[in-house]
């Protein structure tokens, strides 16, 4: 039967990848476009207490240099959290925000410090190293159970001892009630702690970005943007909002993407500031982002760490669980 349900559905997108012919985000040729590239924060935590960079912007090929100071400056808008949950007592979470780059404090390494628009890659390389940049180090924790602790550093003001939410779904009271008055003669109470740990996404394609002005337009603030991502209306939506555009002028198109895993759906720093300095400088500006820098700025996932209680008869029949 040649249809019907269940028939094999053969694959359409395959050739063109394994023939070398697939179009990604660094396969567009923009002409004579500038690069970009940013200035990381080796720390994992500490105030940033000075930043330099006349040196740096009198290098050959720099057209731009900025920090967190001249996107406040132009009133560029933050990253927002895409979703929020209930508080388990019903209350409203407080959200919070990014700035792109570093506002007088990192709170990771690979915070941004300053982005380099430049000619060539190597010219913003250049300038970038020139940067001088003073740090007041802080306290600095790696484990997700530290970050509770009473004496842990404290990341945001709006959010005490580092808790962000408390969520809760199920009944909580009644599973504790059960565990409290089960018949261990009959009954067994089996305890798991589980580690998942942090990972770095690490796609096969890292994450790049071309955006220019808008060569079908006469108009200087519509961008035609080029990403390869998993959001296209999501992140033309997030770029808009924060340059204070018509989102109808923000055109954001992805080709081939290498790789995605979830991470690419959300809008990084580095995407919001290319776009930003396009508007600035009315020209095409690339950036190519490498390896190292996707293990440091890209958005992980996991670090979960889960304690799980059942109680089981002794034929392990589920009668209650928490985690």
């Amino acid at each position: 039967m040649k249809f019907g349900i269940g028939q094999a559905v053969k694959r359409v997108e395959d050739k063109v990848l394994i023939t070398g012919t697939g179009k990604f985000t660094d396969d567009i040729d923009v002409g004579e476009g500038l690069s970009a590239h940013f200035l990381r924060s080796a720390h994992a935590h500490a105030i940033v207490s000075s930043i330099d960079f006349k040196t740096a912007s009198k290098l050959p090929g720099v057209h731009l240099i900025a920090t967190q100071f001249e996107l406040d400056h132009e009133k560029v808008g933050e990253i927002k959290c895409l979703d929020w949950v209930k508080n388990a007592d019903g209350s409203d979470v407080v959200p919070t925000t990014r700035s792109p780059m570093a506002r007088g404090i990192v709170r990771s390494v690979g915070d941004i410090i300053a982005m380099v628009v430049a000619t060539t890659k190597e010219q913003a390389l250049n300038a970038a190293e020139l940067i001088e940049v003073n740090y007041e180090p802080l306290p600095a924790i790696t484990d997700v159970d530290s970050a509770l602790d009473a004496d842990a550093p404290q990341l945001y003001p709006d959010y005490p001892g580092n808790k962000v939410f408390h969520w809760r779904v199920g009944n909580h009271e009644k599973a504790l009630h059960e565990f409290n008055t089960a018949d261990l003669k009959t009954d067994r109470i089996v305890e798991l702690s589980v580690l998942n740990n942090r990972i770095a996404p690490n796609a096969m394609e890292m994450r790049q970005i071309i955006a220019m002005p808008h060569p079908e337009s006469d108009e200087t603030d519509e961008l035609l943007i080029w990403c390869g991502t998993q959001g296209t209306v999501s992140l033309s939506k997030q770029i808009a909002e924060a340059l204070n555009l018509d989102s109808r002028k923000v055109h954001l198109r992805s080709g081939n993407v290498g790789g995605g895993f979830g991470y690419k759906i959300f809008l990084h720093p580095e995407q919001l500031c290319v776009c930003w300095a396009v508007k600035k400088l009315n020209r095409a500006v690339r950036w190519r982002q490498d390896r190292t820098e996707g293990f440091i700025s890209d958005l992980q996932g996991r670090d979960i760490k889960s304690y799980a209680k059942a109680l089981v008869t002794k034929k392990w029949k589920n009668q209650s669980h928490s985690i």
